[in-house]
């Protein structure tokens, strides 16, 4: 959910003509090359199957045994490949490696979008619709998207690029006569202009002013009233020029960001404010060029802006600004505002937990989501890129732990990183599960870098749809609700809005992010198993929380800050 500061169907792919494929690394063979599947997923079905430690040999032998197989490469550095067109039982006979399906999650605390699958054919009435009635045998409904060439892949447009969609392939049932009626209806991101649009017509064209996740539902209705529906989703994005540091000087009223006054962070910033501490940022990406992130963040000196070349020789062309692992481009842009929120509750400026730290930004989900193998892949460059801290405000309720995020944990481990996560947002009802029982990933982690945090707010020991875990949940931090927001930097939107406010453990963890880089500035000497321990002996203790969560504490800053174990 967010407020502005002040103020089953048929899923469609968008295919597009003019596919251009952008590579992560500049050594791939011709063969690697022409396979490239280079667009993000958009649901499970579109994720493959994970190799962990692959060689660009074993690669190039698997596609050249499968001629239908494609390929996504993840991390070439770190063996990260995703194949697609085999099942697991083909790559685990050809593949001597780890391998393992990839699994595709949505953004936590997100509303769902309508679905009309549920009304049909029952009798939702829209546009010049009559009200549908039941059918044996309905119509076809065939919606079609005409794209501009230069859209970035087969799901992605740049933003200012017309769509195009027209249902002239649908058909009436055998014998039923009469032309077709057909309603577009378009679902637009939650902060555009207007949030739904209808189109009367065999087609429709226009130009989306807003970034994020777009659904075309296209309507068809017979003669006897009988209804179908097609639904084309697809990303409005951006890869914006970064426009350079920016005056840190900024007048904000600090209350509004009441996550400040219930940790004590600002009587905590004469003793740290976070100097010297890279906090990466693994998300949707981060507006850049907002006023309050752009002095934040980490840029590359190893690398030559915009001159093609991997400067540095770490396997990336051109991550100036950090990486965009979901889109495989150097521009980190967050096309949803989810990452841009947690960059600045971590180390905005100057309402940030830790805001003299640094930010590395990391993309690695589309406003449709992600996947565990891209995140895996995020974390190897962040740890490469001399990150302290990661936070990861992402999950996917799945049984067994991922093999291929837990390496990824475990390297980070090895070279001394902390990785603060987010227990996540509760059921299908919006209520706190037990994640030692019904397992979150990476949250579920018992691996000692990893920090879980669940989310309370001004109201609650614990917010009612907060996940918790007596053995995997470190502590509890503001989190907020719809109705208590917490304030931060918002992304590039139509009204100009440069702070929205959003609730969920997704910002509880960026909270704790930003005073493990206080904590860790003020005694430089500690390792992350210290910092650790400091956030779970600090603060205060909640009865009720001693059955849910490791520590059984709020965080505070102010304690962490003081505690004696970081002189």
């Amino acid at each position: 959910m967010r407020f502005p500061l002040g103020g089953s169907m048929n899923l469609k792919i968008l295919s597009l003509v003019g596919l251009l494929i952008s590579l992560s690394a500049c050594s791939k063979s011709n063969l690697i090359q022409e396979r490239q599947k280079s667009s993000p997923p958009m649901s499970q079905k579109d994720v493959g199957i994970l190799l962990n430690g692959a060689s660009e040999t074993q690669v190039v032998a698997l596609l050249k045994n499968h001629k239908e197989a494609r390929v996504r490469t993840l991390n070439p550095a770190h063996g990260l490949f995703e194949i697609f067109g085999l099942s697991q039982e083909q790559v685990s006979k050809e593949f001597s490696g780890h391998s393992e399906p990839n699994q595709f999650f949505k953004l936590e605390n997100r509303k769902p979008v309508r679905d009309f699958s549920l009304a049909l054919p029952g009798g939702f009435q829209i546009g010049n619709l009559n009200r549908c009635k039941d059918s044996t045998i309905p119509p076809n409904a065939i919606a079609t998207a005409e794209l501009p060439i230069a859209a970035l892949n087969n799901a992605t447009i740049e933003i200012g690029q017309k769509v195009r969609v027209h249902s002239r392939a649908s058909a009436a049932a055998p014998g039923v006569v009469g032309a077709l009626k057909t309603v577009f209806d378009v679902l637009n991101p939650e902060m555009a202009s207007r949030p739904e649009q209808l189109f009367i017509g065999d087609s429709l064209e226009f130009t989306p002013d807003t970034l994020g996740l777009y659904r075309v539902f296209t309507i068809v209705q017979d003669s006897n009233e009988a209804c179908a529906l097609d639904v084309i989703d697809f990303v409005v994005t951006a890869n914006r020029q970064f426009e350079g540091k920016k005056s840190p000087d900024i007048t904000l009223d600090l209350s509004k960001f009441t996550q400040l006054s219930a940790i004590h962070a600002e009587q905590s910033w004469s003793l740290s404010e976070g100097e010297g501490m890279v906090i990466a940022i693994i998300d949707t990406g981060i507006n850049y060029n907002h006023e309050s992130l752009a002095d934040a963040l980490l840029v590359n000196p190893g690398e030559i802006p915009e001159n093609g070349l991997d400067d540095d020789s770490n396997g990336f062309i051109d991550d100036y600004l950090g990486y965009d692992f979901a889109n495989q481009d150097h521009f980190p842009y967050d096309d949803e505002s989810h990452g841009t929120h947690v960059a600045g509750l971590a180390a905005g400026r100057p309402y940030g937990i830790a805001r003299k730290a640094q930010i590395l930004a990391v993309k690695a989900m589309t406003p449709a989501g992600g996947d565990l193998g891209t995140v895996a892949a995020a974390i190897h460059y962040a740890v490469d890129r001399k990150a302290n801290i990661i936070n990861l405000s992402l999950g996917a309720a799945i049984s067994e732990p991922p093999v291929t995020l837990k390496n990824a944990f475990e390297y980070a481990q090895s070279k001394g990183v902390l990785i603060v996560t987010a227990a996540g947002n509760g059921d299908s009802h919006g209520v706190g599960i037990d994640i030692d029982k019904k397992p979150v990933y990476p949250a579920s982690f018992i691996i000692d870098n990893n920090l879980a945090v669940a989310a309370y707010d001004s109201s609650e020991v614990i917010a009612r749809y907060s996940n918790f875990g007596l053995k995997s949940v470190a502590l509890v931090a503001p989190g907020g609700t719809d109705n208590d927001f917490l304030f931060s930097a918002a992304f590039e939107n139509p009204d100009g809005a440069k702070y929205i406010g959003l609730s969920g453990t997704s910002m509880a963890a960026p909270i704790v992010a930003g005073v493990a880089a206080q904590v860790w500035s003020k005694a430089r000497h500690l390792g992350y198993k210290d910092v650790r321990s400091i956030l779970l002996s600090s603060g205060s203790d909640e009865a009720p929380l001693k059955a849910l969560t490791i520590s059984g504490k709020h965080l505070d800053s102010l304690s962490a800050v003081q505690n004696p174990a970081d002189n």
